[in-house]
């Protein structure tokens, strides 16, 4: 009986452990993602403007950011918590989809001081939006952490992708990772 509850076990963490494959979406490390499917703990409360469609890049659900709703998931995390030693860099990344050149998707990072204060806000924009038009383009950007005592123990940051524009842009698979 005891080889029998072994054999089940053991058979159970077989198919589940190659059911799905968690590690594309593991956080720690430093590494930390979101998929519109999942928001992985990153927004205070869920955005109101993930919707859901056929041709996302993982699962069926995105973030349809414009003016209305002009921000997608934030990632929002104090240095000391994501590293106790010093950052020195962060690579940061998110699949974006625009309709037309009238959407303005912008990856941002935000640097706040211990009171919550913007130290420095910086954005990139998808370079070349006429040539991405329906398509899904990874918009990456990366920032030295080591400048402007961005990299301090009890700064913040927050991560994230805007459109301030009334062209929706969509948006999934937030990436990011962090170095000492």
């Amino acid at each position: 009986m005891n080889q029998f509850k072994i054999a089940l076990i053991a058979v159970s963490l077989l198919i589940f452990g190659c059911g799905n494959d968690s590690s594309k979406y593991q956080t720690g490390n430093m590494y930390y993602m979101a998929t519109m499917d999942d928001q992985v703990a990153w927004t205070e409360s869920p955005r109101n403007n993930i919707i859901s469609i056929e041709d996302a890049p993982s699962g069926k659900m995105v973030s349809s950011i414009s003016s209305d709703s002009p921000y997608s998931s934030t990632f929002f995390m104090k240095n000391s918590a994501i590293s106790a030693k010093p950052l020195s860099k962060v690579v940061y990344s998110a699949m974006v989809k625009v309709s037309g050149p009238e959407a303005e998707p912008l990856i941002v990072i935000d640097i706040l001081d211990k009171d919550g204060k913007s130290l420095e806000w910086i954005s990139k924009g998808i370079i070349d939006v006429e040539g991405s038009v329906n398509k899904w383009v990874k918009l990456t950007a990366e920032l030295n952490l080591t400048e402007n005592n961005r990299n301090l123990t009890e700064n913040s940051l927050k991560i994230y992708v805007s459109n301030g524009k009334n062209r929706a842009a969509l948006v999934d698979d937030i990436e990011i990772q962090f170095f000492n």
